[in-house]
C-alpha cells in the first residue's frame, strides 16, 4: 500500500520529518469502534489504540484521532497492532454540530499561535506519559 494513494502529501510529510521519531511510521485512521482505531500503513493494516498521554491531555473528542486523520504509530507487525503516538495536524476539518453538546462544532484544531509541527511536538514531547 503506498501512502501517496491514501491523500499523503509533502504538508504531512514535512510535519512527520520535524520529528522523526524513532520506530514509528505514518498511517491513516481508516475506522473508529469503541477506543480501537483501524489505521493503514505502508506496512499494512493495523489495530490500534492511543497511546495513554493523547487520552490524559485529550480535553474533549476534538484531542483524539478522528476518521481520516494521519497519525504517527508505533508499530507492531507480528501482532498486527500499533500504537498511535501523535497526531498529525490536520489541514482541513469536516465538523458537525452535536445536540448533545448544545450544538458545538466538532473538530480537532491548533491552538491559537501554533507553529507547524507545534501540535506533534507536545504530543512528542513527553514519551513517558
Amino acid at each position: 500500500m503506498r501512502l501517496t494513494d491514501l491523500g499523503w502529501s509533502p504538508y504531512f510529510q514535512s510535519h512527520f520529518q520535524q520529528e522523526e521519531p524513532e520506530g514509528c511510521v505514518p498511517a491513516r485512521v481508516s475506522g473508529e469502534s469503541k477506543g480501537f482505531y483501524r489505521v493503514l500503513a505502508e506496512e499494512g493494516e493495523f489495530l490500534a489504540q492511543i497511546a495513554g498521554r493523547i487520552r490524559y491531555r485529550a480535553e474533549d473528542r476534538d484531542d483524539l484521532p478522528a476518521v481520516g486523520d494521519w497519525v504517527v504509530v508505533a508499530p507492531r507487525p507480528a501482532e498486527s497492532r500499533a500504537t498511535i503516538l501523535a497526531i498529525l495536524p490536520r489541514r482541513t476539518v469536516l465538523s458537525r454540530k452535536e445536540f448533545a453538546e448544545g450544538g458545538r462544532p466538532h473538530g480537532r484544531r491548533a491552538d491559537p499561535g501554533d507553529e507547524p509541527g507545534d501540535c506533534l511536538r507536545r504530543d512528542l514531547a513527553q514519551p513517558g506519559v
